[in-house]
């Protein structure tokens, strides 16, 4: 028996390698030649951005994200695609928020102490580049969690570190906030220096939507419209403009602004507890809801919606071709590195997008 589970744990450690994307010598031999010369897409980005990148005096490019379960696999595919399109990774730095593993938990050490193997592998891979790793914990996220909490996707208790950023990452003026399903086809390095700095709380890239539009199909108030009716009646400081509404999956948080006005975070955390109190509740799970409530409009910055895809719908990806696409968004509930996914009827045909973005 002892000597099964050994085995056991042995084949486990390989293929958590390889979907953890770790490489051995003469992969990283490889990589490093391909590093010396490896093909950009550019997308219109000249050179003279490029130099304009290595000369300026502003601060480092700042991502955060989160990742848990299998999620951790689209996280380090966003993280690749970051990398593998810049041309100064040392001017970038990834911040990972995870729950905080438990002794009584030896899945979750295992699983971290493999996070830590693979980010001081990409550190040592691209000079200069930096990530780091946050522990958080429920209590910390607990004003902004709704009453059922879900595993993963919109419920996960890490897509709540979005909230605690002005917080946990105190010297940083501006950061992106990714979320892990989504892949980078530009120099994000150059794209957040043509987009940073500005004087609102948050910039986005803006949608219209209806304001009859259910916010879900069952167990919560039946649209956006209402929604903004009840909060304004209890007194909430919502936005006076229900649209445009944002993909908050991709937002640029100036967390300078989130620290000198307090009240933002604390309207955040009275639109969580008045949701916690309703029968049904204005939204289920996600942190999507609470930032439409308070920013939607002109509260927010806005960024060229032409740069983000966000869809499964044909007719977006057909705009990779002819736009000037930066980021690729997978809303759908099947994700691109999931096995099979090619074989999903919506996200099949653009799962490849995902893998040829995402690997070096």
């Amino acid at each position: 028996r002892f000597v099964f589970l050994t085995a056991l744990c042995l084949v486990c450690v390989i293929v958590d390698d390889r979907l953890l994307g770790l490489v051995n010598d003469q992969e990283t031999t490889i990589l490093h030649d391909v590093l010396l010369d490896h093909p950009q897409q550019k997308f219109g980005f000249d050179n003279q951005a490029i130099s304009t990148v290595k000369e300026t005096s502003l601060e480092r490019i700042n991502v955060a994200s989160s990742g848990q379960g299998h999620y951790f696999l689209g996280l380090q595919g966003m993280v690749r695609s970051l990398l593998k399109h810049t041309e100064t990774p040392g001017w970038l730095t990834v911040h990972i928020f995870c729950e905080t593993p438990t002794v009584e938990n030896n899945a979750s050490l295992f699983v971290w102490n493999r996070y830590e193997i693979w980010r001081s592998q990409m550190m040592e891979l691209f000079p200069g580049f930096e990530m780091h790793f946050y522990n958080v914990s429920r209590e910390e996220l607990l004003p902004f969690l709704p009453k059922q909490l879900a595993v993963e996707r919109l419920g996960a208790t890490t897509n709540y570190a979005r909230f605690v950023l002005h917080e946990k990452l105190p010297d940083v003026s501006y950061c992106v906030w990714m979320d892990s399903d989504i892949v980078v086809a530009n120099d994000i390095v150059v794209w957040g220096l043509q987009n940073m700095p500005f004087d609102k709380a948050l910039a986005a890239f803006p949608r219209n939507e209806s304001e009859k539009r259910k916010i879900k199909k069952k167990g919560v108030i039946s649209t956006y419209d209402h929604a903004y009716q009840r909060l304004r009646a209890w007194g909430v400081d919502v936005s006076p403009f229900s649209n445009p509404r944002f993909n908050a999956g991709l937002v640029i948080f100036n967390l300078d602004y989130w620290r000198h006005h307090s009240a933002l975070i604390c309207t955040i955390i009275e639109i969580c507890e008045f949701n916690r109190n309703q029968t049904p509740p204005l939204h289920l799970s996600g942190s999507q809801a609470p930032l439409h409530y308070v920013f939607s409009g002109e509260r927010f910055h806005h960024l060229n919606p032409m740069e983000l895809i966000a869809s499964s719908e044909k007719k977006e990806w057909k705009r990779i071709s002819y736009d000037p696409v930066t980021f690729l968004h997978y809303k759908d509930i099947v994700k691109p590195w999931e096995l099979n996914a090619e074989k999903n009827s919506a996200l099949g045909p653009y799962v490849h997008f995902w893998r040829n973005l995402s690997t070096f």
